[in-house]
Formats: structure tokens, sequence, C-alpha cells
């Protein structure tokens, strides 16, 4: 994740190691202005690639069987964020192969795997996992499918449940990490980064805020603001 010069979150992201000295950077919203920025005097060369990868997720518990079923021997043996170069049959009985990139990450607290490939292939891709996913429960799922999924997993949205600092209007609603329960993600002891003087500082003060999950009784969603006890206590910002 990568913060403003007073610490409050702009974004987070997987970082995949592709080579030595060769990373590539998966973001929510596009963040090339501030890694060029942030790039000003180091050696590094930053391209955007973007219009050339296509990705799709498979999440769930029968994902790893579906992914094997299409060819990608090997996949289980992936562990959470570790990725590997596969092959699989363009078509059942062709000889021609699709290279892609599958990497154990996902956005639904489940079992998933998250596949990458040249555009040109995505379809070809889509139709070899539907086919086999016909009889493994496999179905596509929309946003509020997987909104439910990711809040039970406690995962974060920019812009849903924080507003990311490099679109905030108005003064005090940007967040910081320690705000959002993401301090186990900053590494004070690793030298300079952008906003380490500003989380510092609060780290001694303690955060103002802090945004925290509630498993509320029944099927009706929360209301904002919250009341516990009849105190006013917050407001919701996603369910």
């Amino acid at each position: 994740m990568w913060c403003d010069d007073e610490g409050h979150l702009i974004d987070d992201g997987t970082v995949f190691c592709m080579a030595h000295h060769e990373y590539r950077v998966c973001t929510a919203e596009r963040q090339l202005d501030w890694f060029t920025a942030s790039a000003i005097g180091l050696d590094v060369e930053i391209r955007e690639i973007t219009e050339e990868i296509a990705a799709l997720a498979v999440q769930g518990p029968t994902s790893c069987r579906v992914l094997q079923a299409v060819g990608l021997a090997g996949v289980e043996r992936l562990k959470p964020f570790e990725h590997a170069l596969f092959t699989m049959p363009r078509a059942p009985s062709g000889p021609a192969q699709i290279a892609l990139m599958v990497s154990r990450t996902g956005f639904t607290g489940d079992l998933g795997y998250e596949l990458w490939m040249q555009p040109g292939d995505a379809e070809a891709v889509w139709d070899a996992l539907m086919a086999v996913g016909s009889t493994r429960a496999l179905r596509p799922i929309g946003s509020r499918a997987l909104n439910i999924a990711r809040i039970e997993a406690g995962f974060l949205l920019p812009n849903l449940d924080f507003v990311s600092a490099a679109h905030t209007l108005h003064p005090g609603t940007e967040r910081s990490p320690l705000e959002l329960g993401l301090a186990w993600l900053v590494d004070f002891n690793k030298g300079h980064f952008t906003g380490r003087r500003s989380l510092l500082a609060e780290q001694r003060r303690g955060p103002r805020r802090q945004l925290v999950g509630l498993d509320v009784e029944g099927t009706n969603p929360p209301t904002t603001p919250c009341y516990i006890r009849g105190a006013r206590e917050g407001r919701k910002r996603a369910a």
C-alpha cells in the first residue's frame, strides 16, 4: 500500500516478482502518476502494461479442481500469494497452447486464483473454464456477490470503505492505514517511505478513528449513523 506525505492511504495492491529486479504491481485504480513521481532520482523504469494483460479470477472451494481440469497441472502446489507460469491447451484436443500466469490471490477470502494472460487468449480461457466448470458449480458472479464475500473476509475497497487520499474533497475525510486497521502492513523499520514521519506521529498519539467490522443480527443491513446502546458511535461504510 502507499500513502501521501500526510500518511493518508491512497491505494493498496499486489506486487508480483517477475524476475530479478522486475516487478508487476496490480492496483484497484490507476496509480501511474504516484509511481512516476516517487521514482524521481531512482534508477528505475516504470511502464504501464494495463492494456497488455487480461485477468480472470476463479474463486471458491472448487477453483483448484477447475483449473486442474483445464490442464493447469501443479496449480495445487501454489501457496497464498505465490504465482507461476502455466500453459493450457487452446482446444481440448489441439496442440496449440495458451501461456498464462496463475497467482493464488483473490478478493473473496476463499480458496481462489487469478489468471493473467494475453487479451487475445481471454475468451478461449473463459470458454474452457465454463466448459469444465459446469459440473463443478462454477458460474459467473457480479460485483454485488463479490462485495458480500470481501466484506465477510474483512477486505477493504477504496472509495467505498474509505476515500483514497487522491480523491478526497473535504478536509478530514482522508484515512490512514492505522485508522483502517492496516497497521500490520506498515513497516517502520524499512527506512524512509512516503508518509513515514506522519504515521510515526500518529502511532505515538493513537489514531483518532478506527474502522471495525460489526456482526449484525438478522438480514437487514445496519443504518447510518450507527448507535450502540443509544450513543452515536460512527457511520456505516459498507454492508
